[in-house]
């Protein structure tokens, strides 16, 4: 579901669990039991946020704005939740952000 090329800024396996982890869930929103839409590398827009490596953008179904940023800093990720603006503790894998969003969406 990644496409070659884009999400430049992250390891093999964090490429393969987002990867994977996006197929599950557009495959869920395919069939109405799930709300992610698609993912976007904003690494390279203007941020300002020093040493922020790769930030994701995380994007629901019939929202034009990203719900999530997923923020890798320093082998760190973090997740920002668009909304309100809540930061989450710093993860060691992207991984475990993911399941955040996951357990998020279950409510």
């Amino acid at each position: 579901m990644v496409l070659a090329g884009t999400f430049t800024g992250i390891d093999p396996a964090s490429r393969r669990s987002l990867s994977d982890w996006l197929a599950a869930a557009v495959s869920d929103a395919e069939r109405g039991i799930g709300r992610i839409d698609s993912v976007s590398d904003l690494s390279r827009r203007p941020w300002r946020v020093s040493d922020a490596r790769t930030i994701i953008g995380v994007f629901e179904k019939g929202k034009e704005s990203a719900s999530w940023l997923i923020v890798g800093h320093q082998a760190l990720w973090t997740l920002v939740r668009c909304q309100d603006g809540f930061v989450s503790e710093s993860c060691s894998t992207l991984r475990e952000v993911l399941t955040q969003i996951d357990e998020a969406l279950r409510g």
